[in-house]
């Protein structure tokens, strides 16, 4: 008997990228669409079919013409003897719809559904569209990204589920001089990042900072700080391959660990960050990690001492694909 995992993705090429060795298993399939349908046409009408502000209103019927997208996915790679697993992110939209789950319960025997978030439950797909109260009737396991939110709602817990590049070579691109990358959006910390800039320029340390959904009149230093500009996570890959040093200010109310901590970790990188909750964690070496309330607290003997960075491959170890296996054997088994 093999297990099969079939993962339905939210759509982001960094999800695609943070999952690279996990789908290189043969027995794991990903589907990479917040719609999971093929062709242009038909994922326009599959995203007003399953629009929240028409579903609001009416159930839209038929949906079953969608589902079996997915069925015949599932069947092509499948034997009757087979386990099957689906993972479904969300913001996919099938996630949050119980006429897909019990479709595919029904044609599936004893196949097991897990759901997994990535950001702090307030600011998600299943809490604006009304279904987070249902998650741990609808699925076998529930992932929270947040430490806090496992507890409030009895999630399991479960980090980030990253791995490096594989074809990363720390040797062949490290910058030997400061370099500090950020990306990201600005949402409620926009003044906290602009601080921590105007900081490490005063410091004389080097900076490329992303920063978008800003307005035009809050934007500061615009000839040093690219505003409002896309760029692709591989660009992004490349830039904190380049940098020796990540900044992650976090969301008001979380305490979860975000893709910026996986970065530094995986790729060797210093980390300054206004995340308290990490010292709680086995990674966490006040070397290569420093924690911040404010900018002031941001100084330049960080940068100089102990540039060689090395976290362990437990460390590592803890975002990885093969961890995250090993959490979701142990919550099907409950």
């Amino acid at each position: 008997m093999v297990k099969k995992i079939f993962i339905l993705g939210n759509g982001t090429d960094w999800n695609e990228k943070c999952l690279q060795k996990m789908i290189s298993n043969q027995n794991i399939y990903f589907i990479n669409k917040r719609v999971p349908v093929d062709g242009n046409i038909k994922n326009k009408l599959a995203r007003i079919y399953f629009s929240y502000k028409i579903n609001n209103k009416i159930d839209m019927p038929f949906k079953i013409l969608w589902y079996r997208n997915i069925k015949k996915f599932i069947k092509k790679n499948t034997n009757s003897e087979d386990k099957i697993v689906v993972l479904i992110y969300d913001h996919n939209v099938f996630g949050g719809e119980i006429s897909f789950l019990n479709y595919l319960r029904k044609n599936f025997k004893d196949i097991k559904l897990s759901y997994i978030f990535t950001n702090i439950v307030k600011y998600t797909s299943a809490m604006e569209k009304n279904y987070v109260k249902n998650l741990n009737i609808w699925y076998d396991a529930v992932f929270a990204f947040d430490p806090k939110d496992a507890q409030k709602y009895n999630f399991a817990y479960s980090p980030l589920i990253y791995d490096a590049d594989p074809n990363y070579q720390k040797e062949k691109v490290e910058n030997k001089d400061n370099l500090v990358f950020y990306v990201g959006q600005a949402k409620d910390r926009l003044e906290s990042i602009l601080e921590c800039f105007k900081k490490l320029k005063k410091l004389g340390i080097k900076t490329d900072f992303h920063i978008v959904n800003v307005k035009k009149e809050e934007m500061k230093y615009v000839n040093e700080i690219v505003y409002n500009k896309f760029i692709t996570y591989q660009d992004a890959i490349n830039s904190i391959q380049n940098a020796t040093c990540l900044i992650d200010i976090i969301q008001k109310d979380s305490t979860g660990l975000t893709i910026k901590t996986c970065e530094a970790i995986c790729y060797d990188k210093k980390l300054i960050t206004t995340n308290k909750h990490i010292a709680d964690y086995p990674f966490y070496d006040p070397k290569y990690i420093r924690i911040i309330e404010s900018a002031d607290n941001i100084d330049e003997e960080f940068f100089y001492q102990n540039k060689d960075v090395h976290f362990s491959k437990e460390s590592k170890r803890y975002f990885s694909a093969e961890c995250f296996l090993e959490r979701l054997e142990k919550e099907l088994k409950k």
